[in-house]
C-alpha cells in the first residue's frame, strides 16, 4: 500500500515538478540573456513579469479552484461534469486575461511606473510588456487545459509542451536579443516576441493532444456549458475562497515588490536575481501540490476519508524531507548561478544573501504552501486556508516589509527577512490542521 502510493505521488509530482522547472525557465531564460544587457533592462523585465505575475495568480486561483472538483469527479469517473468544469474555467480565464492584456497593452508606461520611478526602466519594462499582453488570452486557455490534464493525473502532454515552448523560446530569443543570423538587434523587446510566440505554441499543442488522445475533456461545445444553477452556486461557494485568496496573495507580493523597487534599482536587479532560482527550486513542492490534488481528491470523491487523510500525512512528511535537500542544492550553487550575470559586486551581494536566507526557509514555505493549497484545497476546505494565509501575510508579511523598507530604511537583506515573517506561522497552522482531518469534505457526491 505504502509503496504503491508512493510511486503513485512521484508518478504525478515528478513530471509536474519537470514541467513547471522547464516553464519557469522560460522567464528565467529571458531574465539570462537579457542580464547581458545591464541592470536596467533586468529590472525593467522583471517588473513587467511581476504584471504578468499577478494575473497569473488570479488564473491560478480560478484553476486551482476548479482542480478540486476536476479530482473529486475524477474519482468516480464522471467525465459529463469535467467537462463542465472546464467550461466554467475557460470562460472565467478569458474574461480575467482580457482584462489585464488591455490595460497591459494600452497603459504599459502607467502599470511598470507603479513600481519604479526610474524612467530608463520604465521604458524597458513596458516595451517589454506591451508585445507579452498579446498572449494573455492564450495563456489563460493553457492554464485550464494544463489543470484540467493534471488534475485527473495525466501529466505528460504538459511537460512535452513546456520542452517544445523553452526550445522555441530560447531560439527566438538568441536570434532577436542579440540580432543574430541576419535577425534585427531588439534587446527587450525581441525577449518579448520569444515568449509571445511560445505562448501560442503552447495552447495550440494542447488543444491538439487533447483531440489526437481523445481525452475525457473533449466533447461536444454544448457539453460545456450545461450547468445549473445549482452546479454555478456549489462551484462558487468553494472556488471563490481560493480566487479571493490568490488575488490578495498577489496584491501582497506586488506590494513586496513596490518596496524592493523603490529601495533602488540594485535592489530590484537582484531581487529579480534571486526570484528566478526561487522559482526553479520551488517547483518540487508544486509537484507535490499537484500530486495532492489528484491522490487526496480522488479518494474523497471515491468517499475514502480515511484514505484521504493518509494521504495528505504522507505527502506533508515528503515535502519536509524535500525541503531539507532543496536547502542543501541552493546553497551548493548559489556561486555558478551569480557568476552568469554581468552585474555589479553590490547587486552580486544582495542576491547572495536573499538566496541564503531562502535556502533555509525553503522547508518551511514549501511544506505551509502544499498543506493550504494542496491537500486542503482538494479536500474542499478553501475558506480555512484563505484566511489562513491572508491573516498572516496581510498581519505580518506585508507591514512589516513596508515599514522597514520604507520608513525604516532597513538593508535589503533585512527586509527580505521581514517578507518571509508569514512562512513559520502558516507552517504552524497548516500542519495542526491537516492532522485534524477537519479539513476533508466530499463536494461532489450529490452534485450532477
Amino acid at each position: 500500500m505504502s509503496i504503491r502510493f508512493y510511486r503513485s505521488m512521484l508518478g504525478i509530482a515528478i513530471p509536474v515538478a519537470l514541467q513547471n522547472i522547464v516553464s519557469s525557465s522560460v522567464n528565467l531564460l529571458d531574465t539570462f540573456m537579457i542580464g547581458q544587457l545591464g541592470e536596467v533592462e533586468i529590472a525593467g523585465v522583471g517588473i513587467a513579469n511581476r504584471i504578468f505575475f499577478v494575473m497569473a495568480l488570479i488564473l491560478f486561483g480560478i484553476n486551482s479552484g476548479s482542480g478540486i472538483f476536476y479530482s473529486q469527479f475524477w474519482g468516480r469517473r464522471d467525465g459529463a461534469n469535467l467537462k463542465k468544469i472546464l467550461g466554467l474555467t475557460l470562460g472565467m480565464g478569458v474574461v480575467v486575461s482580457g482584462v489585464f492584456f488591455l490595460l497591459a497593452f494600452i497603459f504599459p508606461e502607467f502599470l511598470i511606473g507603479l513600481y519604479s520611478r526610474d524612467l530608463k526602466v520604465v521604458e524597458a519594462g513596458a516595451g517589454y510588456l506591451r508585445i507579452v499582453s498579446l498572449g494573455y488570452v492564450v495563456t489563460s486557455v493553457s492554464f485550464a487545459l494544463s489543470m484540467a490534464l493534471r488534475s485527473i493525473g495525466v501529466t505528460t502532454p504538459s511537460l512535452v509542451n513546456s520542452v517544445i515552448s523553452l526550445l522555441v523560446n530560447c531560439g527566438l530569443n538568441y536570434l532577436l536579443i542579440f540580432g543574430k543570423l541576419g535577425f534585427p538587434e531588439m534587446g527587450v523587446q525581441g525577449a518579448a516576441i520569444g515568449t509571445l510566440v511560445a505562448r501560442f505554441v503552447e495552447v495550440i499543442f494542447f488543444i491538439g493532444v487533447i483531440y489526437i488522445r481523445r481525452y475525457p475533456l473533449l466533447g461536444r461545445f454544448e457539453e460545456y456549458w450545461r450547468y445549473s444553477r445549482r452546479f454555478i452556486r456549489k462551484y462558487l461557494d468553494t472556488a471563490t475562497p481560493v480566487m479571493v485568496n490568490e488575488l490578495f496573495w498577489g496584491v501582497g507580493m506586488t506590494i513586496h515588490t513596490v518596496v524592493f523597487a523603490r529601495m533602488g534599482v540594485e535592489t530590484m536587479a537582484a531581487l529579480n536575481m534571486s526570484k528566478s532560482l526561487e522559482g526553479i527550486i520551488y517547483v518540487a513542492f508544486i509537484g507535490l501540490s499537484s500530486a495532492s490534488v489528484v491522490l487526496v481528491g480522488s479518494s474523497i470523491g471515491r468517499g475514502d476519508t480515511e484514505e484521504a487523510l493518509e494521504a495528505g500525512k504522507r505527502i506533508f512528511k515528503a515535502t519536509l524531507i524535500l525541503g531539507g535537500l532543496n536547502c542543501l542544492i541552493v546553497l551548493s550553487v548559489i556561486e555558478v548561478f551569480l557568476s552568469y550575470y554581468n552585474v555589479s559586486l553590490e547587486v552580486k551581494e544582495i542576491s547572495r544573501a536573499m538566496l541564503r536566507y531562502y535556502s533555509v526557509l525553503c522547508a518551511l514555505r514549501g511544506s505551509a504552501t502544499v498543506c493550504l493549497t494542496g491537500i486542503m484545497r482538494s479536500g474542499g476546505d478553501t475558506k480555512f486556508g484563505m484566511w489562513a494565509d491572508l491573516l498572516t501575510l496581510w498581519g505580518l508579511s506585508v507591514p512589516l516589509t513596508v515599514y522597514g523598507g520604507l520608513y525604516l530604511g532597513l538593508s535589503p537583506r533585512v527586509v527580505y527577512l521581514l517578507s518571509k515573517t508569514d512562512v513559520v506561522a502558516k507552517f504552524i497552522i497548516g500542519s495542526r490542521r491537516l492532522y485534524s482531518g477537519r479539513w476533508i469534505k466530499n463536494l461532489v457526491e450529490d452534485l450532477e
